[in-house]
């Protein structure tokens, strides 16, 4: 797949051959400045404008980038027919933008939610605020499916439907995710009759019985629908709203919460061969023209969180490149939703059946929460909880003040 160009972001590579590629992507052959590894976003890094970042521009570069005298410790590079890395300290990066003027918005707004000097802190799902800053939030994954990859989530009956949801609710989940098609590779469509008829009884009962918020996990605008009418708050979309032009203007007129997820082509053929030239960039650009086509149909910045999509149409070293970098995706200025859980991916090399990659999916939970990340969609809400809870006091946002 070719590269797209997309909005402005910052830069996260985790290995020098990572980072050569995005020299070579904007046309310089100067050494690698900026940083590698883990971004400051491991922290709660509200106000830290000292960390060093690396602003890479594809597109739209104003003259008065290339033209204007750089700052002490600013350094630019690239072509100006590729596109520009500019390093240097947060602050300093930030102080040059707004010289820049109207040009530089969208870049100075990246730097800035990128490197956590503005942070996304709620997430507006029609009348519910659900905070964001002081934990990492759980989507108890409800799958009304008898097909669904991981055999144990199937839930076939009313009453198991409230097993789950209730287990989900007790054990710490914030939001209920529920689904009626499955989206495992090499799945095809459902009737939107036969997804009706599985959803809307789970959504009614999960919100009679939890009092959580409960999301809505479909492409069909007639589904989101009725499942908004029978209570629920958010639209988990995995086509972006592609799969179904009415998507985006049902969300704005009924005010629900929006979920933007990236995904190659279809389930039955999604897993096939993809490829990508610049992996991490095509993501970006993507959710940033859908983001931008959703906020064009009338729904509002904080209802939209993003989802870069593990396992839809990625190969197991895409997969992996988007635990390494997923800080990149903080630069869009949404929060952010993703979903490891027991998905093959974390599977190991003795590719292990879903029913044994319960530890593997904690672990791919601690790195995307230490990495920022603010919703993970998973299975094992009891589990996940516990090992996010330490994260989270790692990572600053909760802290109990005792002996340890």
């Amino acid at each position: 797949m070719s590269l797209t160009a997309g909005p402005p972001r910052l830069l996260w590579p985790s290995k020098p051959e990572e980072a050569e590629l995005e020299l070579e992507r904007v046309g310089s052959t100067d050494p690698w400045q900026g940083p590698m590894g883990f971004p400051p976003r491991g922290g709660i890094s509200r106000h830290n404008t000292s960390a060093y970042v690396a602003l890479r521009w594809s597109e739209s570069i104003p003259d008065s980038a290339w033209s204007a005298d750089s700052p002490p410790l600013l350094n630019r590079t690239g072509n100006r027919g590729m596109g520009m890395i500019a390093y240097g300290p947060a602050a300093v990066v930030c102080e040059w933008l707004e010289g820049l003027g109207d040009s530089a918005t969208e870049a100075l707004s990246a730097v800035r939610y990128g490197a956590g000097v503005e942070l996304p802190v709620h997430w507006q799902a029609g009348l519910v605020d659900i905070p964001l800053h002081d934990c990492t939030r759980l989507m108890a994954i409800v799958n009304v499916t008898p097909d669904s990859f991981y055999e144990v989530s199937r839930t076939g009956d009313l009453q198991r439907v409230e097993e789950v949801v209730s287990k989900a609710a007790d054990e710490g989940a914030d939001i209920i995710d529920i689904g009626g098609e499955s989206s495992r590779p090499g799945a095809e469509p459902l009737p939107v009759e036969i997804e009706l008829e599985r959803v809307i009884p789970a959504v009614e009962l999960a919100v009679a019985t939890t009092g959580l918020p409960v999301s809505i996990d479909t492409t069909k605008a007639e589904v989101a629908g009725a499942a908004l009418d029978a209570g629920a708050v958010v639209v988990n979309d995995i086509s972006a709203g592609i799969s179904d032009p009415d998507m985006f203007p049902l969300v704005a007129e009924r005010g629900a919460g929006l979920v933007i997820m990236h995904r190659l082509g279809l389930s039955a053929a999604m897993q096939k061969d993809p490829q990508y030239d610049d992996l991490i960039g095509y993501i970006h650009a993507f959710l940033a023209a859908r983001a931008r086509e959703a906020v064009e149909a009338g729904i509002e910045c904080e209802r939209i969180v993003i989802d870069p999509g593990l396992g839809f149409g990625k190969r197991r070293g895409h997969n992996y490149e988007i635990y390494r970098r997923v800080a990149e995706f903080h630069s869009l200025g949404y929060p952010l939703l993703v979903g490891p859980s027991r998905k093959r991916h974390t599977s190991g090399p003795g590719d292990r059946p879903a029913e044994e990659r319960l530890m593997a999916t904690a672990a791919a939970c601690a790195i995307l929460a230490y990495c920022g990340v603010q919703l993970l969609r998973v299975h094992d809400i009891g589990e996940m909880r516990l090992a996010l809870d330490t994260v989270d006091e790692i990572r600053g946002a909760i802290v109990e003040d005792r002996i340890s």
